[in-house]
């Protein structure tokens, strides 16, 4: 990966790096295959289209999403061809409960939600959810759909009662929660040192004013003059991290800290009602 303040430097480093690849891959009797070979610009607006590198005879052509380890990455990073292919993914799964009716078949239908629909919400949750706000309504509104098709025989339930018989999370605390656990990975059990960096330990005092000890981390947030550096991890992971309470920020074990958290999580259910929610809007 390369950055530069223009077009030209930049497509000049890329094609440097893409040389030393290949020349790399040459000495071990590899071969780069062109055809499945792209490069993308990531920039929030774009007007250099149709750029290309060369790699010996044949050219490695530029794009504007593409697809690495099932998530679909865009060009501007606004998460819209993942969400519309997950959408589409999740709505032709959906005929599977629809032909389960019948009471009879309540925990065979539960049974296939949390196999076939559930995990495709949860990949990669961590990153999609940094799309808009009007598509991260149309994934929760799609997700409720879900989860009323799971449990459509048992009337009578709003959509807190469904997420508790279903065992799961809307996706905002689903997102909050294994945000939460990630930095919990990073900050206490130290297990990522170069995402720990970016963060700023506020040194603890031995006694706050009511003569009690803190002995959970609390973090510094960075001062940030844009809008969308509000979305990066430094910012938004020490606003989630504060926002945990402080009991659970001190727990001595993963399994502990994540089991205390979901639960907390699950008393707020009927907090969380709106959509059109801004992605730092912990609860």
């Amino acid at each position: 990966m390369s950055a530069a303040s223009n077009t030209r430097s930049l497509m000049q480093s890329l094609q440097c790096q893409l040389t030393q690849i290949d020349t790399h891959l040459t000495k071990l009797r590899m071969e780069l295959n062109s055809s499945k070979t792209f490069f993308m610009i990531f920039r929030s607006s774009s007007n250099d289209n149709g750029l290309t590198l060369q790699l010996r005879d044949s050219s490695v052509k530029q794009c504007d999403s593409f697809k690495y380890l099932g998530m679909h990455i865009d060009n501007d990073l606004t998460w819209k061809t993942h969400v519309g292919m997950l959408t589409r993914k999740v709505q032709k799964i959906l005929y599977v409960l629809h032909r389960c009716s019948g009471k009879s078949n309540n925990n065979r239908r539960i049974l296939l939600f949390r196999s076939y629909v559930y995990p495709h919400f949860l990949y990669g949750i961590q990153l999609y959810m940094f799309c808009s706000v009007s598509l991260r309504a149309k994934l929760e509104a799609l997700f409720r759909r879900c989860c009323r098709l799971a449990t459509r025989d048992l009337d009578g339930r709003d959509d807190a009662l469904t997420f508790r018989l279903l065992n799961v999370l809307p996706l905002r605390l689903t997102f909050q929660y294994s945000s939460a656990v990630m930095l919990y990975s990073v900050l206490v059990l130290k297990q990522i040192p170069a995402l720990s960096s970016l963060f700023t330990i506020i040194a603890p005092t031995n006694y706050n004013a009511r003569l009690i000890r803190e002995e959970f981390i609390t973090l510094r947030l960075p001062a940030v003059k844009l809008e969308s550096s509000r979305h990066g991890f430094a910012y938004w992971g020490a606003k989630l991290w504060n926002s945990i309470p402080a009991p659970m920020r001190s727990c001595n074990s993963l399994g502990t800290f994540s089991e205390l958290y979901h639960d907390y999580l699950v008393s707020r259910l009927s907090d969380v009602s709106n959509d059109h929610y801004d992605l730092l809007d912990f609860v």
